[in-house]
């Protein structure tokens, strides 16, 4: 209980609403900031650390810790409900209304206002809390249905083709020959001419 408000807190307190009341205006008003806080408040300072020790390495060979995973998503989450800078009203609406067909009541809450920082604790606060009792307790990782799903709409909105750096490697090697026909072009007739006999 007192690892999920302390992990509450450093998302939160110590980390987005640092970022949101910092002296600079620039800090203020910067969605990156505020994210970025929060993530390396949420991970305790780990990533910082790890990096600056091993000079990146750390961080580059190993996946991303349970801990860096759920702060992650905790932070997205945190700064959306609270929506500091109104970039989320659009879509908030948008959803709303849609939602509207199915329940009024869920609709009418998404075209609401931007939640209270107190609410939004209090319902990470939960959440953090569901997942530590589902990993130590139940003994499931409720993460990993929740990476699956942010894998397919990376999918969707930034599809990754894995042979781009094959179509980079051909087209290199044909701009090689023909750079080398160019050059000389004594030896590509006469190696054209091998090949036909």
């Amino acid at each position: 209980m007192v690892q999920t408000i302390s992990s509450t807190h450093a998302i939160s307190s110590w980390g987005v609403d640092k970022a949101l009341t910092a002296e600079h205006p620039r800090m203020q008003n910067s969605v990156w900031a505020a994210l970025a806080c929060g993530y390396f408040s949420g991970c305790f300072g780990w990533v910082v650390v790890a990096y600056v020790q091993t000079n990146g390495e750390a961080i580059l060979k190993n996946a991303p810790t349970w801990a860096m995973q759920r702060s992650w998503y905790m932070v997205l989450l945190y700064y959306g409900l609270i929506d500091p800078h109104g970039i989320l009203k659009g879509p908030r609406l948008a959803a709303g209304q849609y939602l509207e067909q199915f329940s009024p009541e869920m609709g009418a809450t998404m075209m609401g206002q931007a939640w209270t920082k107190s609410a939004a604790k209090a319902w990470l606060c939960s959440l953090f809390l569901t997942l530590w009792f589902g990993m130590d307790i139940v003994g499931v990782d409720l993460l990993v249905p929740v990476n699956k799903a942010m894998g397919v709409v990376a999918s969707i909105v930034a599809p990754i083709h894995l042979n781009r750096w094959d179509e980079v490697e051909d087209g290199a090697q044909g701009a090689v020959s023909q750079t080398a026909e160019k050059e000389n072009p004594k030896h590509s007739k006469e190696g054209a001419k091998a090949k036909t006999s």
